[in-house]
This record gives C-alpha cells, sequence and structure tokens, in this order.
C-alpha cells in the first residue's frame, strides 16, 4: 500500500491537537505540521484555557455537546494522570454571575456541583442579580502545547515553517490538507464568513483569588480565570476589530470593571497584556471537500472563543475525515 501523506496547516491548539490525532487514529500515515507561527505565538497561547462553550454562533447544540464533553472528558483524563503538572491542567470552580436574569447554561449537566446563586451571595458583587456556581477545568494553554508538540515529534511529525496562502502550494505534496487556520482559514476555505472577535486581557500574580468570576453586565464581560501560576483578566468581544495592539482605553475599562467586581484586584501586579483576534464564524466548519478533483481538504476552523473547550473533540472528528478521505483515494487508486 502506497504510504500516505497528510498536511495539517496551522499550528493553534485545534492545529497541533488534530495532527497528534491523526497520528493516533492513523499510525502509518506520515504527518507534517505546516504553519508561520508556532507557540508560543498562536492565539491559542493567549487563551485563559478555560472550558466554557462561548462565541459558536449557530453551531448546532448537539455537535457543540459532543465536542465539548469530549474535550472535558479527556482534560479530565490529564488532569488524573502524571502529565497534569507538565500541562498544568486543574478542575476550578467559580461563579458566573449577571446584572440580568439568564437562561440556565445547555451545559450544565456537563460540569460538576452546577448550582443557581443565593442572594447572600450575589449581595457581594454590585449590579449582579442571578448567577451560578459550578466546577470546571482549566489548561494552561503554552505548557499543554509544548507537550502536544513533544507528542507529536516523537511519533515522527514533521514540522515546517511556511505561510499558506493557497491550497495550491501543498497539494502536489500530500493527499489530504487539514485546514487549521483559524481566522485564515476561510482564505484557504474560499470562505467569506470567518470574521474576528477581539479580546484583549491582562495577566496578574493575585494568588488569593482560588475561583473564576465571570461578570455580565450592560453588555461588557468581565471574567478572571485563575491559572497555576497567574489570572487571565479580560475582557473584550469587539467584533470585525482586526487590530492586535494593546489599546489603552481599552486596558483602562477592563481594570475599572475589575476592581468593581473584586475590589482586591487592585493590589495584584500585572505582568503582561496581550490582544488576540478569535477565529469566529456563524457556525464551525468542521467537513472534508475535494479541490479540483484531486486532493482532499479536511476543514477545522471558526470555534470564535471556544478553541480550546472543544479542540479535542474537534480534532477526534477531523482525523475521522482524514481516514474517511484517504480510504476513498484508496479505493479510488483500485479502478
Amino acid at each position: 500500500m502506497k504510504t500516505r501523506h497528510v498536511c495539517v496547516v496551522g499550528a493553534g491548539v485545534v492545529g497541533l491537537s488534530s495532527a497528534v490525532c491523526i497520528q493516533e487514529q492513523l499510525p502509518d500515515v506520515h504527518v507534517t505540521l505546516v504553519a508561520d507561527k508556532f507557540s508560543p505565538h498562536t492565539t491559542s497561547d493567549g487563551s485563559g484555557g478555560f472550558w466554557c462553550p462561548h462565541d459558536l454562533g449557530n453551531t448546532p447544540e448537539a455537535l457543540i455537546r459532543k465536542w465539548g464533553k469530549e474535550t472535558l472528558d479527556y482534560i479530565l483524563s490529564l488532569i488524573k494522570s502524571s502529565d497534569a503538572a507538565v500541562v498544568q491542567a486543574q478542575m476550578l470552580s467559580g461563579y458566573m454571575m449577571s446584572s440580568s436574569v439568564q437562561e440556565e447554561p445547555d451545559y450544565k449537566d456537563l460540569c460538576f456541583g452546577y448550582r443557581l446563586m443565593t442572594s447572600e451571595e450575589l449581595k457581594d458583587f454590585p449590579n449582579m442579580k442571578w448567577g451560578y456556581f459550578y466546577t470546571t477545568v482549566q489548561i494552561d494553554v503554552k505548557p499543554y502545547m509544548q507537550w502536544l508538540m513533544r507528542r507529536f515529534k516523537e511519533r515522527g511529525g514533521r514540522v515546517e515553517v511556511q505561510t499558506v496562502s493557497s491550497i495550491d502550494q501543498l497539494s502536489k505534496h500530500c493527499d489530504v490538507i487539514v485546514n487549521c487556520c483559524g481566522l485564515r482559514g476561510g482564505i484557504l476555505g474560499c470562505d467569506k464568513e470567518v470574521y474576528p472577535i477581539r479580546g484583549q486581557v491582562m495577566r496578574v500574580v493575585a494568588p488569593w483569588i482560588k475561583h473564576f468570576y465571570i461578570c455580565l453586565d450592560e453588555g461588557s464581560e468581565t471574567y478572571f480565570i485563575p491559572g497555576t501560576t497567574n489570572i487571565v483578566i479580560g475582557g473584550t468581544e469587539q467584533v470585525n476589530r482586526w487590530d492586535e495592539e494593546v489599546d489603552e482605553n481599552d486596558h483602562q475599562r477592563i481594570w475599572k470593571r475589575a476592581v468593581r467586581c473584586i475590589p482586591s484586584i487592585q493590589h495584584a501586579k500585572i505582568v503582561t497584556r496581550w490582544v488576540g483576534l478569535r477565529p469566529a464564524r456563524s457556525t464551525v466548519r468542521l467537513e472534508a471537500e475535494r479541490k479540483n478533483n484531486s486532493v482532499w481538504i479536511v476543514h477545522n476552523y471558526g470555534h470564535g472563543g471556544s478553541g480550546v473547550t472543544l479542540h479535542w473533540g474537534c480534532a477526534q472528528h477531523a482525523a475521522s475525515l482524514v481516514g474517511d478521505c484517504l480510504r476513498k483515494l484508496e479505493s479510488t487508486s483500485r479502478l
């Protein structure tokens, strides 16, 4: 049987996990990871690594649950393993609050210890009228991505630094191309639906904060996501804004809201400020198509603010689609 070659384009958490899952499901296939940016310079590296479905447009709820649960179970398995210290994964409890009554989340039965907040609890948070407490998972994305890359290379994976602006650049060398380019996925996929949601955050040292807090108030969202070494505070959700420089006005607005929500944060030390562009779309695009009746392309992009939340479930699905494509190529070659 001819040795088959698969190229995964994009080295964020979706692309890197897709490459690893392809190796696991299809051990005889040669996998190459192609990107112009690798960790720690991807959008994924700035993420708080918090499991919570977010910014997914009209993606069917059944798929969000499927991919989300598979990812949740996978991160839980890491937490229980000896690798937890390396990937810096943990269970994390906290509060999601709003200044008005909201619908309860569809994922509430997937989390642990879900319950509505009491009026006594809400009194501690200005203008918050409704909320819930639950336990989820969190992973520090930079060490996790480094760990995934080691797994990929140990299994024979190849890495190429290259800017891919057209499928034609790779089609002569690959049997299947996996498009995990995030915001640029629409370019490779000839897809005009992809757009950015700009997020600005800061990381602070505040070891006295042990829970996550998410406060929704009059169109703004303020969140505190504790990792193993610092806390991510955000944020912004600016649709179709493309600039990636830290905006001082945005910083001041985030900081003011943060201090209002958790007054003790004013004593925290700010260590970094960062901006990333979430790759949003009307729905996550996870499907296979054939290009010019030759190379197969598996698209896996458009995860909005849920790249970490869905990454492993989507990677498993993408790897399965790659297997389907290779079997079709094999049956065609016998004709």
